[in-house]
């Protein structure tokens, strides 16, 4: 079955349609942090001129407590924060709920796509294997030697 353009359209819609419906977790604002603090991080190593003003107020990141946390989508949301200028903390959340959503749409896509061509690909060996009159000649002489053999073991 293969995945219609409408459906990926009305999925995309609705999503984009309802990502500002949503309040903010306990948790974002702590997780926005641990993805700020690795940005500040990255910056200090590689432009260090880049970290001033609120920046330059955030922890290390080898005394942030919780360092050893994951940050492949904070850090890049963080980054594309400031890229973008956002500065309002009510938009700053609005936009990580709209890449949480676009992150989320993209993955459910991939793992269609690789489940459909998995499947596919063993549909298409059975129904290979089905037509090939040679592999079915085989076949049976296999199962007919097999008999035989556990006759004589009797």
């Amino acid at each position: 079955m293969r995945l219609r353009t409408i459906e990926v359209i009305a999925t995309l819609a609705l999503g984009l349609a309802v990502h500002r419906d949503y309040g903010i977790s306990w948790d974002e604002p702590h997780q926005r942090l641990t993805g700020a603090v690795t940005v500040k991080h990255l910056a200090e190593l590689f432009a260090p001129s880049l970290v001033s003003g609120e920046a330059s107020r955030l922890p290390a990141l080898k005394d942030y407590v919780d360092r050893d946390h994951g940050t492949a989508f904070e850090a890049p949301a963080v980054a594309l924060e400031a890229l973008l200028g956002f500065s309002d903390k009510r938009d700053i959340f609005m936009f990580r709920h709209l890449l949480t959503f676009l992150v989320c749409f993209v993955g459910a896509i991939a793992v269609y796509r690789l489940a459909e061509r998995r499947f596919a690909d063993a549909d298409k060996q059975r129904a290979r294997i089905k037509a090939d009159p040679v592999r079915e000649v085989v076949r049976e002489q296999s199962r007919v030697k097999r008999a035989k053999k556990e006759k004589s073991d009797a």
